[in-house]
């Protein structure tokens, strides 16, 4: 072979491989754009109220104090879904919603938890946790579990379901410093 055609070999080849790889790229995020899209419209769909969605209102207390708000409350089979806002607004904590009812992500002190709606896991602290049941959008609404609402504010959660009554313990939100102690200078030699 003569080094003259290896050039033009080498030459298509380089023009070639590229080309390739952009088609590539663009046949794949087509392909993740659609899954995203098909699964963002199965969110949607799955987000409107169906008829038995029936909502139910229970009163609220705090480390033994009762709260002058009532919080929303859907039941599924044995479990309930609670306003996650709600809780997050009477416990302590910051909400904050993931796009339009996907989900949600609160901050308690130093704990960071999120969830989607009707995903059967969610995260707490870095720690992924089982949602018991999935979290789900109710009247526009981010209902979420007990157990993920126990977690997220590092207390207890117990719902008296005869009473409608919901009982909160928790302590003061943990700061970063409380378990990583504050960088201190370095003693010089």
């Amino acid at each position: 072979m003569n080094p003259m055609s290896s050039f033009k070999c080498r030459n298509s080849f380089s023009f070639f491989l590229p080309s390739l790889i952009a088609s590539f790229v663009i046949l794949y995020s087509s392909t993740f754009l659609l899954d995203e899209t098909v699964c963002a419209q199965d969110n949607f769909h799955s987000i409107q109220s169906s008829p038995n969605d029936s909502l139910f209102y229970a009163t609220v207390s705090v480390n033994g104090d009762t709260s002058d708000q009532i919080i929303s409350y859907v039941k599924r089979e044995q479990s309930f879904l609670f306003d996650a806002r709600l809780f997050f607004d009477i416990a302590g904590g910051q909400f904050y919603p993931l796009g339009q009812n996907f989900g949600l992500m609160v901050q308690y002190g130093k704990i960071i938890s999120f969830a989607y709606v009707n995903y059967p896991q969610g995260f707490v602290a870095l720690k992924m946790v089982d949602m018991l049941p999935p979290a789900e959008a109710v009247n526009n609404t981010v209902m979420a579990p007990l157990n993920f609402l126990a977690l997220a504010n590092a207390g207890e959660v117990n719902f008296i379901e005869a009473n409608q009554h919901l009982e909160i313990t928790t302590s003061a939100p943990s700061e970063i410093g409380d378990v990583i102690p504050e960088a201190k200078a370095c003693p010089m030699h």
